[in-house]
């Protein structure tokens, strides 16, 4: 079996993604759902939310309410940044890792 390194949160979260995609790749990082979109068949398109955005966006799944409870978590530890986007009129969160970020979640600080 070929082995794959998984990308840290930290490299996930290198750039500004919307709440909903900072949310898939939390989940993705801890092994929720597979590392990469769906490839596509006859019938549809390739998803890369491999078939789970409804996850994030509806109330149907307590792991979504967890997922966005973890993001706000980690932004009030100071892991992340959030910022308010303007997406279509609708102020919407924005989350990256934050370069300036020292603490205990930061190990390659921790271990110099």
């Amino acid at each position: 079996m070929k082995k794959t390194s998984i990308a840290s949160l930290q490299e996930r979260l290198a750039g500004w993604l919307p709440w909903d995609e900072a949310m898939y790749q939390v989940g993705a990082t801890l092994g929720f759902w597979p590392e990469f979109g769906a490839p596509g068949d006859a019938t549809g398109p390739f998803d890369p939310w491999h078939g789970v955005k409804e996850v994030m966006h509806t109330n149907k799944h307590e792991l979504g309410a967890i997922l966005e409870y973890f993001l706000d978590e980690l932004a009030d530890e100071g892991c992340l940044e959030v910022k308010a986007v303007d997406v279509n009129g609708i102020p919407t969160s924005h989350y990256r890792w934050n370069p300036n970020y020292k603490g205990m979640a930061d190990l390659i600080s921790t271990l110099e």
